[in-house]
Parts: C-alpha cells; sequence; structure tokens
C-alpha cells in the first residue's frame, strides 16, 4: 500500500517507521457555537472509531494556522483561527503503537 502525501507518494513501510519512531505534530481546532463544541467520528488511522475535535498533520513546511485554517476548509467551515490554547500530548489507548502525537489546540 501507498499513502499519498502533499509532495508526493510515501511507501507504508516508511511511514510506518517514522510513525513508531517520532512524534506526529498536529493541530487540533476547537469550533465552539452556542456553548457546543464540533466533535467528529473519525474514520481513519490511526484513531479510527473514537471522536475527536478536527484536526490533521501539520503538513512540511505549513504554519500551524495554516494547518488550522486548511482542517476547517476540508469540513466547509472557513475561519482565522487566531490563537492557540496550549500544546498536549495525546495518547489514545487502542493505538497499535502506543505511541504519542503532540498536538496544538
Amino acid at each position: 500500500m501507498i499513502l499519498r502525501s502533499r509532495e508526493g507518494f510515501l511507501p507504508e513501510e516508511v511511514w510506518k517507521t517514522i510513525a513508531r519512531s517520532t512524534l506526529i505534530p498536529c493541530v487540533d481546532v476547537i469550533v465552539e457555537k452556542d456553548a457546543k463544541v464540533l466533535l467528529g467520528f473519525r474514520k481513519i488511522r490511526p484513531y479510527r472509531r473514537v471522536w475527536a475535535l478536527p484536526g490533521g498533520r501539520i503538513r512540511k513546511h505549513e504554519h500551524p494556522q495554516d494547518t488550522a485554517r486548511r482542517v476547517l476548509k476540508e469540513i466547509g467551515i472557513v475561519a482565522d483561527p487566531k490563537e492557540f490554547v496550549g500544546v498536549f500530548p495525546i495518547r489514545f489507548p487502542r493505538h497499535s503503537h502506543r505511541r504519542y502525537d503532540i498536538t496544538l489546540c
């Protein structure tokens, strides 16, 4: 299997090695309206079948605020995120590698 990346294709074994070896920097976005927070039910690995904030990996040469804009655009929301509220380690117990990712929220 080959996974598509922004700048081409990455063989699955290479991606698995990277994922096992390092933290993956991500951005999660808190979308709040009328005292409610938007969550999505993930369909893709590594955190399939869990509720989560909208989010995604920070791509090479991408500013974290641009990641937030891209993630929101992908779900049909146009917004200009102004600030980050924190940096958090994320680990879902069902993850097969039991690794941590790190997210700017």
